[in-house]
């Protein structure tokens, strides 16, 4: 049917003639249109939004953007009009059908699937290289044509993308323009907020379209746009793997990373993703086999023999095992953020009866405990003597609160109402060399583990008596819950390179595998009553919560790994539970004195930083988006590139498995571990980085102490090059530890140091000019520093400290004369203390240089050329690079951060004035897990 030119103003009327209407919807109609000087079919966007209208300047302005973009996976923009009360759109007309319409069918094949992905990202990898951001990627804005193409439609409607530009300057978005842009069941989570979106809110809205083509289904509930943006917002995405068993694990990956809520968390650009679509389009159709997927890999999984074991310090222990993958569920809980303040959140646990949520938080650099309503409120800062707060339980008719407190004097124990007032009862609980830690507060006693001890301290007597010595246990406690009404305990056991669930009576008799897979499973809750427990595992790929129920042995999902979710605590029917969500985002960064960049934009975290000589090649530590044993530092693979005099990191390339990787000052070999045979035991091996011969060094060197909190760095260095690169020097594990030596040229160990039955070997620095080796002995009494000739064999003492305190040693002057050492003091509520700096050489006392205060000893690194300390410092819980010339001891500030959360450790001399850096963006929120009350 012809329509009349009078539907058209004059001044678009005399030109085009309206044909048919294709469609309508909330801001206009499309007809399709013939164009009478051209001869050809256009499509006609009639847009009679009022607030398209208040904003027409800036629709304007993106509609001539969008008609500068010339490409076929976009539908050409060729004109806009304007009159009095609406705009016009001129477009290319594309026959087809949208992919609304294809996905009505159902779930897609996966070679169209790919197909399909492919020129999507293509058409917005185009369109964002020339700053235009879609912001309403949907099935029915995707057309495909007869020919089985991609016509993206709309971009006449694309924003300004709100990122940094190359020179530095942000552009915004037009004021109000989310007030019109974006389709709830496919906008980023940061386009339903308001919020300015980037290029990266067109990925979101892709991974939907993709989780939706493959699965037919939508990756959040939601009956409503309002309750699908609520689910967005604060739920994980469906698992795609439960829901399509075969579909391939790297496309799997793909698109959960596409559905990450934090945008730097998704895929660096519209090229990457396009570049692994075509990766995964061209094996599916180079091999005709199917691709590895998450079905095979669980089948994989169970089979393969997986030996080792990675302690890492008292924070992490591996399990490998076999269980059989739970039957696909529907998630019966909804999780939702509770608490995302800008500090650290963290130690939740939730009234007995689910009212309340109590936790701690950083409040400048004190920490506190706070409490705040389920239902919505301010949170109310509970009155606490000084000291720092560890650790908390309710009372079980949730009146009180006992509070684990440091204290100069030791730890305490306070009994404190949580909505002001003094404490009811005070009661010491015995100094020990261990972390405390409260477990639950059950009737009159309270549960402490200390270590892997579990203790009970009765209110009324106020004795402490161990509960857990009798245990008949084979291997090593780990985390322990005590059920409400103290009769059971649920606690993870590591034995033989498992770690698994046990329950018991609560005097070890009656003990019970609960699991017993490949997995690790570890810090048990129980949930309300003790039917169940939830506990983290990496079962589902990423670290997630799990729910087992103990009459069954079953276990489902309760979160999908979206951050590294860490049980607080459960009402007392169950109904809420409490979780902290950790999230990590390390990268490498070079700082001079005028600029800083970072150096890679990889989705994953980078971690310790090693250097060859001529600072010209750099190794480097990534971290695994599957991780075996839930720790970054230990899941890792190592990378290798070259950081060019420009400051650009050239020629990336990724290696193999591996952690704590040192480089040899030619850069031609890089050491590293790997999960050794023996637990705790690491082994070491090497890597000729030209012709890619691998050797075994040791089957068990111990594994470098990490801090307990950020910044997460390697504190010891536990093997040490040679200042030529043609020997390795190296701490080997055993019924006494050794120091060795490994030449490359007789590829054998060499015995140099024997330590006493309980002493440690740690800390081993070669001097610069290649002639001594500095080393910590470690024992029951303290530390002492000492130093071999490696020409004569002469041992010299360097230094004595006794006490608890660890002094660690950090390299050599540069003129090999004296060794620089830090030992650090009482530990400040946000974990950093102040720094003592010594020298200490044979034939002298150790020289007190400064001390730095509230800096991090894990972060302290010397360069030896300058005499120079690089230190992570805290200034009212915000953190800074300073820098420390020992010989003026004067101490300076490298960066201006301002932002809490963000730390810095990983430090290495890349260059007169160029300081490279691991920058890390910790975050940890509280977030709460509610049944809707199905069963």
């Amino acid at each position: 049917m012809t329509h009349p030119r009078g539907n058209l103003p004059e001044s678009i009327g005399g030109r085009y003639r309206i044909e048919s209407r294709i469609g309508a919807g909330g801001m206009g109609v499309v007809y399709k249109a013939r164009d009478s000087r051209l001869n050809r079919p256009v499509a006609i966007k009639a847009i009679h939004d009022h607030r398209m209208k208040e904003g027409g300047q800036g629709l304007r302005t993106e509609a001539l953007a969008a008609a500068s973009l010339d490409h076929p996976y976009i539908c050409k923009v060729y004109e806009l009009f304007e009159d009095q009360t609406e705009f016009y759109l001129v477009m290319e007309f594309v026959e087809g059908e949208t992919l609304a319409s294809i996905l009505r069918r159902g779930p897609v094949p996966l070679p169209m699937v790919l197909e399909i992905g492919s020129e999507v990202a293509e058409g917005l990898a185009h369109a964002h290289r020339r700053g235009l951001v879609h912001r309403d990627i949907k099935p029915s804005n995707v057309m495909v044509t007869p020919h089985g193409h991609v016509k993206l439609l709309d971009f006449g409607l694309a924003q300004p993308d709100v990122i940094t530009s190359p020179a530095e300057r942000t552009r915004t978005s037009p004021s109000g323009s989310s007030d019109y842009a974006g389709t709830p069941q496919y906008m980023a989570p940061e386009q339903a907020l308001g919020s300015p979106v980037s290029a990266r809110a067109d990925l979101f809205s892709l991974g939907v379209i993709l989780f939706e083509a493959i699965t037919g289904r939508l990756p959040f509930a939601g009956a409503s746009g309002y309750d699908y943006v609520r689910h967005l917002l604060s739920d994980d995405p469906r698992p795609m793997e439960r829901l399509v068993p075969d579909i391939p694990l790297d496309l799997a990956r793909l698109v959960h990373r596409c559905l990450e809520k934090t945008p730097a968390d998704r895929p660096e650009s519209a090229d990457a993703v396009l570049a692994e679509l075509r990766r995964l389009g061209a094996s599916l159709s180079s091999s005709g086999a199917p691709l590895p997927t998450a079905r095979d890999a669980r089948v994989q999984s169970r089979t393969r023999n997986l030996a080792g074991l990675a302690g890492v310090a008292a924070l992490v222990v591996v399990a490998w095992a076999v269980w059989p993958t739970p039957a696909p569920v529907e998630i019966l809980d909804r999780s939702r953020q509770f608490v995302t303040w800008g500090t650290l959140e963290s130690g939740s646990r939730v009234s007995p009866g689910g009212d309340w949520v109590s936790f701690f938080a950083m409040e400048g650099d004190r920490r506190r405990l706070f409490v705040q309503p389920v239902s919505g409120g301010d949170a109310i800062a509970v009155a606490l003597a000084d000291g720092r707060p560890d650790s908390h339980a309710w009372s079980p008719d949730g009146t009180e609160i006992a509070c684990l407190i440091d204290q100069t004097s030791g730890p305490t124990l306070h009994v404190v109402p949580p909505f002001g007032g003094p404490a009811r009862q005070r009661v010491a609980v015995a100094d020990q060399a261990v972390q405390i830690e409260i477990v639950r507060w059950v009737d009159r006693s309270v549960f402490l583990k200390a270590g892997p001890t579990l203790s009970r301290l009765d209110l009324d007597t106020g004795t402490l008596t161990d509960v857990s010595p009798a245990w008949p246990v084979t291997g090593r406690l780990g985390d322990i819950d005590v059920s409400p009404d103290g009769r059971r305990v649920v606690y993870a056991l590591s034995h033989e390179g498992r770690q698994d669930l046990w329950t018991a009576v609560i005097d070890g008799t009656r003990a019970r595998q609960l699991t017993d897979d490949e997995y690790f499973e570890r810090r048990p809750l129980f949930r309300g009553a003790g039917d169940a427990v939830v506990y983290q595992s990496n079962r589902g790929g990423p670290i997630g919560l799990w729910e087992l129920t103990i009459g069954t042995g079953r276990s489902r999902p309760l979160t999908s790994g979206a951050g590294l979710d860490v049980p607080g605590g459960s009402s007392s029917d169950g109904r809420v539970l409490s979780f902290t969500r950790e999230s990590l985002d390390a990268k490498l960064w070079l700082w001079t004195d005028a600029t800083s960049r970072q150096l890679d934009t990889a989705a994953q975290s980078d971690f310790a930083p090693s250097l060859s000589r001529d600072r010209r090649t750099l190794a480097f530590q990534r971290s695994q988006p599957s991780p075996e044993v839930g720790h970054s530092l230990v899941d890792s693979t190592l990378s290798v590139g070259t950081l060019e005099p420009d400051g650009r990191l050239t020629g990336l390339r990724s290696l193999l498995a591996g952690f704590a990787p040192a480089l040899s000052p030619n850069a031609d070999w890089l050491a590293y571990l790997v999960r050794g045979p023996s637990p705790p035991g690491m082994a070491l091996h090497l890597r000729h980085l030209g012709t890619g011969e691998q050797l075994p060094v040791s089957a068990s060197v111990p594994l470098p102490a990490v801090p307990a909190s950020s910044p997460f760095d390697w504190v010891e260095q536990n093997v040490a090059w040679s200042a030529a690169g043609d020997a390795l020097f190296y701490v080997e594990r055993g019924p006494t530890e050794l120091l060795r030596r490994f030449g490359l040229d007789s590829r054998q160990p060499v015995t140099l140091v024997e330590a006493d039955a309980e002493a440690r070997l740690r800390d081993l620095y070669v001097s610069p000019d290649g002639r001594k080796i500095g080393y910590r002995v470690r024992d029951a009494d303290g530390d002492r520093v000492r130093a071999r000739d490696l020409e004569t064999g002469a041992e010299a003492d360097f230094g004595t400290f006794e006490g608890p305190g660890t002094t660690r040693v950090r390299g050599w002057l540069g003129d090999s004369s004296a060794l620089v050492l830090v030992r650090a003091g009482a530990s400040q509520p946000d974990r950093s203390a102040d720094l003592e700096v010594l020298t200490a050489g044979p034939s002298r006392a150790p020289r007190l240089v400064t001390t730095i205060t509230r800096a991090y000893v894990a972060t302290a690194r010397l360069d030896s050329d300058s005499s120079t300390i690089y230190v992570t410092r805290s200034d009212n819980g915000v953190h800074n690079v300073w820098r420390l010339t020992l010989d003026s001891g004067h101490l300076t500030a490298v960066t201006s951060n301002t932002l809490g959360g963000v730390t810095f450790s990983g430090f290495g001399v890349a260059g007169p004035g160029r300081l490279l850096t691991v920058r890390d963006e910790h975050r940890q929120d509280i977030w709460l897990s509610e049944r809707d009350g199905r069963e």
